[in-house]
């Protein structure tokens, strides 16, 4: 008897529990299909083999996408699609000499031609001849696999919005823009110290596609800040372009070198000046007369 009482009592106390979790779980199911339902609709008909006219079901309404889009797929062109490649090397924020990298922010810009994609006619811009793209459309339309070699880590300094713009023209250029920050290995030799010059080759290269199916180069809007000041460096810039030919394929990819001459007059200061004094001042010590007690 005693041990039914004890069963009554468990299940009338546990009975409302049971009841909160089970409404919790239904609470949490309804938000993710709602989500689903809510990222289906912004992604009908992009990202996959369209199976009717994508242009119906487009997320950008003032564009025309062609049936059939798939966004795994390079666009058509006569021979490797070519890629122009920009940056905007902002400021080089540091040098760490232990570590043996180096801190860049840059803005990266990326343009191509996909002519899958056109802007509707209704849609022209009669002042500019591009179209703001939502960000979010970058995920669902092909975009130039291009990676940074030998980077440490990458930041995309973002307030609320991640910085992303994406246009696209009126001939079917889309421009793939974005600001980051990253630290890039740098192989130094200090053989030469305090005369040492470092060399940094930053690659920006294609990690899937084969210079048979794109084709980089530097675009001509690109810009170098010249307001970059180091304490211990003067830094210069070049641009230049290659292929990889450590792999069984040969990859496109693009070079930015930075040059890093370290200043003389830093270490005259801050070594060399302060070094000399301290000599003299123990040389100076040897011809003070002996202490008589």
């Amino acid at each position: 008897m005693t041990m039914l009482l004890m069963m009554m009592w468990l299940l009338v106390y546990s009975l409302p529990a049971l009841v909160s979790a089970q409404q919790e779980t239904d609470t949490v199911q309804h938000t993710h299909q709602t989500n689903r339902d809510q990222g289906s609709e912004y992604t009908s008909g992009i990202g996959q083999h369209c199976t009717r006219d994508c242009s119906s079901t487009a997320p950008h309404h003032s564009l025309h996408i062609e049936d059939g889009y798939d966004h795994h797929s390079v666009p058509p062109s006569q021979g490797p699609i070519r890629v122009l490649f920009s940056i905007n090397l902002r400021n080089v924020l540091g040098v760490d000499e232990i570590g043996e990298r180096v801190s860049l922010e840059t803005t990266l810009r990326m343009y191509w031609k996909d002519r899958r994609l056109k802007i509707r006619d209704e849609f022209l811009p009669s002042i500019n001849n591009y179209l703001h793209l939502d960000n979010r459309f970058a995920n669902h339309i092909w975009i130039p696999d291009i990676f940074i070699d030998q980077a440490i880590s990458l930041r995309q300094p973002k307030l609320h919005l991640t910085p992303i713009s994406l246009r696209i023209y009126k001939n079917s250029t889309l421009r793939y823009s974005t600001r980051v920050n990253y630290d890039v290995a740098c192989n130094m030799d200090f053989h030469f110290y305090p005369h040492d010059v470092q060399t940094c080759l930053i690659k920006y290269e294609s990690f899937g596609l084969t210079k048979d199916e794109m084709y980089l180069e530097w675009g001509q809007d690109n810009n170098v800040n010249k307001n970059i000041s180091l304490a211990q460096f003067d830094v210069t810039v070049e641009l230049s372009e290659y292929s990889t030919s450590y792999y069984d394929l040969s990859y496109p990819g693009l070079i930015l070198k930075l040059t890093l001459r370290r200043k003389l007059s830093y270490h005259m200061v801050q070594t060399f000046l302060p070094s000399a004094v301290f000599l003299c001042i123990a040389w100076l010590a040897l011809f003070l007369p002996p202490s008589r007690e």
